[in-house]
């Protein structure tokens, strides 16, 4: 469930899906280590793409709002 969270949140729901896989991807990586299940690759990629999804989505915010307030305070004469 967490690799799928992640890809959704790579496409449609940026940054809400990202944050659901990461808490999914722990949540299943918990129920994994202490039931002894398989799926572990699985929970860990859903974790790596969802942190490196929310990461790209702060760097995008930051980025326009730079850009915006870099627009804002320049002069046009």
């Amino acid at each position: 469930m967490s690799l799928v969270l992640a890809i959704l949140g790579l496409t449609f729901l940026p940054l809400i899906a990202s944050v659901c896989a990461v808490v999914c991807g722990h949540i299943s990586r918990g129920q994994i280590k202490r039931t002894g299940e398989g799926g572990s690759g699985f929970a860990t990629a859903g974790l790596v793409v969802g942190y490196v999804s929310i990461a790209v989505f702060v760097i995008i915010v930051a980025a326009i709002v730079i850009f915006a307030i870099a627009a804002s305070n320049s002069s046009t004469y």
